[in-house]
């Protein structure tokens, strides 16, 4: 019983020594190294993957005090992140982010669309078969695909041609909504030669002037759009001769393989 009471008397006594010794540690100009001297893994995991939380007051700017003088020296997230967005409103942070020091080492769990409800949205109102996967399926993690890593399209899917890479994918495909094709008008018509073979094929033998022509430059912006052929041409002959052939087609055989003039000799003379 003494001796314990003797223990006791000793620590209250090297108290005040003990929390001085904290001070000078936490509160000098190198301050988290000098945390580093009891936190090295710490300081080690925030040196290489803190990003933001790496501050120049040290580890002092987040942890304001230190035991046996103050017990409460882990801060809340509230206390720096705030604001109206959805992820600011989570209950948990630790579910995702499973370390302070390394915040964007966030470890992906079925809750990604409780912060991701846009990309919820799209892939849910444009069914394919991403619909059915698991956002960890493609969005694999690791320490070496972190939080944000997006994979190479062609680790799943056969490109549609040799050399094609992911951002040539990207010219048509979303990942979310890959059903709903969407182009500018610079996509090379090698693109969409890879699936519109017999198309691009007579279009790129052609001596008329669509040869020229990139096939975004007809079939503007969305998929499957046919455009009129008076988009461009307007009506270049007499009144009569659209009347008895409405279809350019007709004589002008298809867009992709445009014809000299030739009336067949079953029609009706003008």
């Amino acid at each position: 019983m003494r001796l314990f009471a003797s223990i006791i008397i000793c620590l209250m006594l090297c108290q005040p020594l003990l929390a001085a010794e904290v001070r000078k540690l936490t509160s000098g100009p190198n301050g988290n190294r000098d945390c580093s001297t009891c936190h090295p893994q710490a300081a080690n995991v925030l040196a290489s993957s803190g990003t933001k939380h790496i501050n120049k007051s040290g580890c002092v700017y987040c942890h304001k005090g230190h035991p046996p003088e103050d017990s409460n020296v882990i801060p809340m997230c509230s206390q720096c992140h705030t604001g109206n967005s959805s992820h600011y409103n989570q209950s948990n942070c630790k579910k995702c982010h499973i370390s302070a020091h390394a915040p964007q080492q966030v470890k992906l769990l079925n809750d990604c669309l409780d912060c991701h409800a846009e990309v919820n949205a799209k892939i849910k109102q444009n069914a394919s078969k991403h619909t059915r996967l698991a956002c960890t399926a493609c969005h694999l993690y690791s320490i070496d695909k972190p939080h944000g890593f997006i994979p190479d399209c062609l680790s799943c899917h056969k490109p549609h041609e040799a050399g094609q890479t992911t951002a040539n994918c990207k010219k048509c495909h979303h990942a979310h909504m890959p059903k709903n094709y969407a182009y500018d008008f610079n996509t090379p018509s090698k693109l969409c030669g890879a699936c519109h073979k017999k198309a691009y094929g007579l279009l790129s033998a052609s001596k008329f002037k669509h040869q020229k022509l990139v096939c975004a430059a007809c079939h503007q912006s969305r998929h499957k759009i046919v455009p009129q052929c008076q988009a461009c041409h307007r009506l270049p002959h007499t009144a009569k001769l659209h009347a008895q052939f409405p279809k350019c087609a007709t004589c002008h055989n298809s867009a992709h393989d445009l014809s000299d003039p030739t009336v067949k000799t079953n029609l009706l003379p003008l």
